[in-house]
């Protein structure tokens, strides 16, 4: 055992003396990356990691039974020698690294460690492969680069500068390499000379595939070390991003390519799914791209993903293979989404404008700055419609928008209750005369759904319950109106905007089915006031409330409490197209209108609110490109 370590120690000092890598560390790496491989090879089992793990042990093996060869000789390594086992030491490195990342990878989602088992163990192997960074500095230090061959001294003017040897010309036998410029072009020349003189066609032929190998593998050189440094630089601090959907119009389209900053949010540790947990400079109105909450990355799914990530940043977002649920829909991943909502605040929204507060029983206050980046009917900002597939604002609409929010917001108690009072008389006095059918009855009840049209087989329905039982239709007609005066008062700023848009969905009614009658008893074959009537019945339930509602209002998030530590509430800026914080999914389900009144007026919500926690923030975006 002694002669064994004696024998090592030999070897460790031949290499430090030929190479420059110093022997403490070159050993510890070295002998941490043969215990961990075996490690992999006792409890990690998979066909990758059988091949990957024993190719690593043998390749140390027999860099040892090389160093051995050296121990031997006190001569210098050769410059053509040394230059091709620093590329060679240099790239088993980065490929063991490679190796035991993606066995850990496959470990991981084949379920044989859990996810924090794979942690402490990435981080193990991370650790032991950082190491060969101490030999990777000093193996390409200048100095020992000097005294290796590899670079030479040049006078240049008043300064001395490191010039790069092109070793390919160098005879591959010589043993002692040139320590000066003049030097190196003398052995140059006298190698070109000999070249052009040589009668061996042999020495020809092997001189002409060193020169094309070693072309060759400069090009290849070139190439994995671009790959390797886009994708560390990609994982730890800068990144491309390629717009997926509408959600941020009009400041980034679909196919933008965004520019964002990597190593402030949660940067990942290149081929692993572990991320550094940092978030810094975080701030409001912010852009950021984001993991996708709805993606859960499955353990069968984490190589595909490992591959279309990778192929996603070596092409700068040129190549992406689209990610799916497990219904086989395609899901956007990631994300970008601007910051609204800080840790500490719960905020609401109220036709279009967003608003804060940090205590609960304080009054909600607006968030004015946000009308700069919102694209809505209110904040009146402009987009290229030509690069919009589903524009949602156009100018009429956006007309029609803001006077129902006026008419809506102009509905006070006693404006209400002096409406509804000379509805509820015009009911009283009427006296039908024209028949009226009750195949429609069923409709009658006084709950509508703002699903289809209220249309005349409603109002039919309702004529014929006025005239044949007056009384039934004033009991219920007058709940309808006014029950709502009985429950308990809204108790935040939402909830009364809720029950002024329920209110004016009763008076619309109320007056389309009172001109309605007006326009039959009168035997007329037209009446323009039914039909404008009608219409604003129509474009307040199925456009205002239904389409638009649940884009422009939201309730207070969180209900009772403030966002916690660390969760922040995010949206797209084109509020009415973007699948954000507003919405999980786009699953609807019934709502009232207004919740404290049973006769609030229905209709279908996808609102289903939720925060997002720090550790899904990837990156900083900064500016976009194209």
């Amino acid at each position: 055992m002694q002669n064994i370590f004696s024998n090592i120690k030999t070897n460790l000092t031949a290499l430090q003396k030929k190479t420059g890598i110093p022997v403490t560390f070159y050993f510890i790496w070295s002998s941490l990356s043969i215990l961990f491989s075996v490690f992999c090879l006792i409890f990690f089992r998979s066909t990758f990691c059988y091949i990957s793990a024993s190719v690593i042990i043998i390749v140390h093996c027999i860099f040892y039974l090389l160093y051995s060869t050296w121990a031997k000789t006190d001569e210098k390594l050769r410059v053509f020698t040394f230059a091709v086992y620093k590329k060679t030491i240099n790239y088993f490195a980065f490929l063991q690294f490679c190796a035991h990342s993606i066995i850990l990878l496959l470990a991981w989602s084949k379920q044989i460690i859990s996810s924090s088992t794979y942690a402490v163990v990435y981080w193990i192997m991370l650790i032991i492969n950082i190491l060969y960074l101490f030999n990777f500095r000093k193996l390409n230090n200048k100095n020992n680069l000097l005294d290796k061959g590899l670079l030479t001294l040049e006078k240049r003017g008043t300064k001395t500068v490191y010039v790069p040897v092109r070793f390919s010309s160098f005879n591959d036998k010589s043993t002692i390499a040139p320590t000066t410029l003049a030097a190196i072009k003398a052995e140059q020349t006298n190698l070109k000379k000999a070249q052009e003189t040589s009668k061996e066609p042999k020495t020809k032929i092997k001189l002409f595939f060193i020169k094309s190998g070693l072309f060759v593998l400069s090009w290849l050189d070139a190439i994995v070390w671009a790959v390797s440094v886009v994708i560390f630089v990609n994982s730890l601090v800068f990144q491309l991003f390629e717009i997926p959907s509408e959600s941020m119009v009009p400041e980034l389209y679909v196919g933008t390519r965004v520019a964002a900053v990597r190593f402030l949010t949660n940067p990942e540790i290149p081929l692993s799914n572990t991320r550094i947990p940092v978030t810094l400079g975080v701030k409001r109105f912010g852009q950021y791209v984001l993991s996708n909450p709805r993606y859960v990355l499955k353990k069968d799914q984490a190589l595909n993903d490992f591959i279309n990530d990778f192929l996603f940043k070596i092409t700068f977002t040129l190549v992406r293979r689209p990610k799916v649920d497990e219904n086989g829909i395609e899901i956007a991943d990631p994300l970008i989404k601007r910051l609204i909502g800080m840790p500490g605040e719960q905020l609401t929204i109220i036709d279009d404008q967003v608003y804060v507060r940090k205590n609960l029983n304080e009054p909600f206050t607006p968030l004015l700055a946000d009308n700069q980046y919102a694209y809505t009917f209110k904040s009146g900002r402009k987009a290229n419609t030509a690069r919009i597939r589903y524009n949602t604002i156009t100018e009429p609409l956006r007309t029609a928008i803001l006077n129902w929010d006026e008419l809506k917001n102009n509905v006070t108690k006693e404006y209400f209750d002096k409406v509804a009072k000379e509805l509820l008389d015009f009911f009283k006095s009427v006296r039908l005369s024209k028949p009226y059918s009750s195949e429609y009855e069923d409709t009658y009840g006084f709950l509508f759904m703002a699903i289809s049209s209220i249309d005349e087989r409603y109002f039919e329905a309702y004529a014929a319950i006025l005239k044949n039982n007056p009384g039934r239709f004033l009991s219920d007609l007058k709940d309808y109106l006014f029950g709502w005066e009985s429950a308990l008062p809204p108790e935040n700023i939402y909830e009364e905007n809720c029950l002024k848009a329920n209110l004016l969905s009763k008076l619309l009614f109320a007056e389309a089915l009172k001109q309605y009658i007006i326009f039959k008893e009168s035997s007329a074959e037209q009446s323009d006031t039914y039909i404008k009537a009608q219409n604003s019945l129509r474009d307040y339930t199925l456009l205002y409330i239904r389409q638009y509602f649940d884009a422009r209002n939201l309730p207070p998030f969180p209900e009772q409490d403030v966002l916690g530590k660390g969760q922040y509430f995010f949206m797209g800026d084109n509020r009415y197209n973007s699948l954000d914080c507003r919405h999980w999914s786009f699953e609807s389900f019934e709502k009232l209108l207004y919740s404290k009144d049973p006769y609030s007026l229905r209709y279908s919500s996808n609102l289903h609110p939720f925060a997002i926690s720090s550790d899904r923030i990837r990156a900083i975006a900064v500016f976009s490109l194209f």
